[in-house]
């Protein structure tokens, strides 16, 4: 067997979205289909540069909040970053 096809077997399922910020969000939660939260990584950049407030770097945390919700947290209020996030889920 391939390390390719190892690595395919392994995954369970993949979910990918897009958290939209609105000005004084803190964080954003999202839906996704039921995950066992012990399986989980969720993919996505832990820093982006909100170019629609002149440049600034905004931080963000990741967290399963249950098994159908993902939450972004960031560091600063403001603007309306957009922060796409991708949830797999391991057998």
């Amino acid at each position: 067997m391939s390390i390719q096809s190892d690595i395919k077997s392994s995954i369970k399922s993949i979910q990918r979205g897009t958290l939209v910020f609105a000005g004084g969000d803190a964080n954003k939660s999202g839906t996704i289909s039921a995950v066992n939260t012990l399986r989980v990584r969720i993919n996505s950049p832990e820093v982006i540069v909100d170019d629609a407030s002149g440049g600034t770097v905004i931080y963000y945390y990741w967290q399963m909040i249950n098994s159908t919700t993902v939450r972004c947290t960031r560091n600063l209020s403001g603007g309306t970053p957009t922060c796409p996030y991708e949830v797999i889920e391991y057998r």
